[in-house]
């Protein structure tokens, strides 16, 4: 199978690039930079596996993103206590001044055949 998988940090997804039969590329995208680093590293096992450190919206701007314990519960929005209360792990350990582009203007760049695959 041919295509373009296009990702979140979720290791899972860069995973798809080494199923049986698949010989197209991943592109994962995280704007974490911790996240990231670790990412990097493990596509730097796949030549056909790009990571870009971006998070991506629906405008391209720096925003600021809450970062938590556990990185996926990172967020753009405050998080209400009784949230952070429930489940700790979501409790912010701090910030970061992230990138944000949107997908359209990435798209020329690591676009490669007519499937592509978002998740």
């Amino acid at each position: 199978m041919h295509g373009t998988v296009f990702g979140c940090a979720d290791l899972r997804f860069g995973m798809l690039g080494q199923e049986p039969g698949y010989e197209g590329r991943v592109v994962s995208f995280e704007p974490l930079s911790e996240a990231f680093a670790r990412l990097e590293i493990e596509a730097s096992r796949d030549a056909r596996w790009d990571v870009v450190c971006t998070g991506l919206g629906t405008s391209t701007e720096q925003k600021t993103i809450y970062v938590a314990k556990n990185s996926e519960s990172s967020t753009f929005l405050e998080t209400c206590i009784r949230h952070a209360e429930a489940y700790p792990q979501s409790f912010f350990v701090g910030s970061e001044v992230v990138t944000i582009e949107r997908l359209d203007n990435l798209f020329p760049e690591y676009y490669e055949t007519a499937i592509m695959y978002i998740s």
